[in-house]
């Protein structure tokens, strides 16, 4: 008796797929994903349950998650597309009551936020440990493949569904504790920014004083206020400001009329002028990003810190040394 031709052709078909899906574009998003999981740059690299924040670029490894969504044909998809800022409020702290403390601010974490943004959290972590497991150490071979896929169709399901739900309930609530809590640096780069541009725009044309003004007040005001959260709460390095920071002092100092055409005081004046314009470039590159890639502990936005911190220690060598 001839043996059937369905049980002959299986394992040629299992093949035909195995080999189709290796030349499609959802291997090839597999493995993009894969990629920044062992790119040590990328936040993705140090997911894990503990995680309380993203501040880098996740649109890629988003969209990749989102298309193999809709490559894949995951039943009962609503989402258009997963976005960065929706996802970055699953990335939050696990709170053992039903609060947060960020630099001396309490804020309400309700329980069922808590146990969301965790699920949230552990749903997406799934969909990457099973990625790892099948892009690595050759485990996805023709026999493996089927069981494979549907896992992960499984977990993108959970994943597209508990994304849907913290978008509406519980995204609103995090994004503005993000907001709340990183508003001095969104003001400090915001008022950085006004008053380089305003010393820019004056090179060319003449403005009232009183602007001049107002605009150094401002970053006075936000620096000072930044400084003080610095002595308080040390930075990812465990370094606190502990030097002595007058911002409207500095500023006074750089605008010293004929300072650069005096070699002493060029020798302690220019690295003090660097050290400003450093700080000045890393706000205009955060004004850029904007608060999706600001830290809402004001202390974890480690450039940030590091160049007001070297400022500081120019000033004091200034204040101490040239005098007066």
């Amino acid at each position: 008796m001839p043996p059937r031709r369905g049980a002959a052709a299986d394992p040629e078909r299992k093949l035909k797929d195995y080999n189709d899906f290796l030349e499609s574009e959802e291997y090839k998003r597999l493995m993009h994903i894969q990629k920044n999981r062992k790119n040590e740059e990328h936040e993705l690299c140090k997911l894990e349950m503990g995680m309380e924040d993203i501040i880098g670029d996740w649109s890629d490894t988003l969209n990749a998650i989102f298309k193999l969504v809709e490559g894949f044909k995951v039943p009962g998809r609503k989402s258009k597309s997963y976005e960065q800022n929706i996802f970055r409020t699953m990335i939050f702290l696990k709170v053992e009551l039903d609060f947060i403390k960020i630099d001396g601010n309490t804020y309400e974490v309700p329980t069922s936020v808590n146990f969301d943004h965790f699920d949230c959290k552990e749903k997406f972590y799934n969909i990457i440990q099973h990625i790892e497991m099948g892009m690595d150490d050759d485990y996805i071979q023709v026999d493996t493949l089927a069981s494979w896929k549907k896992d992960l169709v499984n977990k993108l399901k959970d994943f597209e569904k508990k994304y849907v739900k913290h978008a509406k309930t519980t995204n609103p609530i995090l994004a503005k504790i993000h907001l709340e809590a990183m508003q001095p640096v969104v003001d400090l780069y915001n008022a950085c920014v006004n008053l380089d541009n305003f010393h820019k725009l004056s090179r060319t044309r003449s403005f009232p004083e009183f602007r001049k003004k107002a605009l150094t007040e401002k970053f006075v005001h936000h620096l000072t206020f930044v400084c003080q959260i610095l002595r308080v709460y040390a930075n990812p390095e465990k370094k606190t400001l502990d030097q002595e920071c007058d911002i409207a002092h500095i500023l006074e100092l750089l605008e010293l009329e004929g300072w650069e055409e005096n070699q002493n005081l060029r020798y302690y004046f220019t690295p003090l002028q660097n050290a400003y314009r450093e700080l000045v470039k890393v706000l205009r590159g955060m004004h850029k990003g904007g608060p999706l890639h600001s830290s809402y502990y004001i202390e974890r936005n480690l450039e940030m810190t590091k160049k007001i911190m070297e400022m500081a220690r120019q000033y004091n060598i200034v204040d101490q040394l040239a005098g007066d």
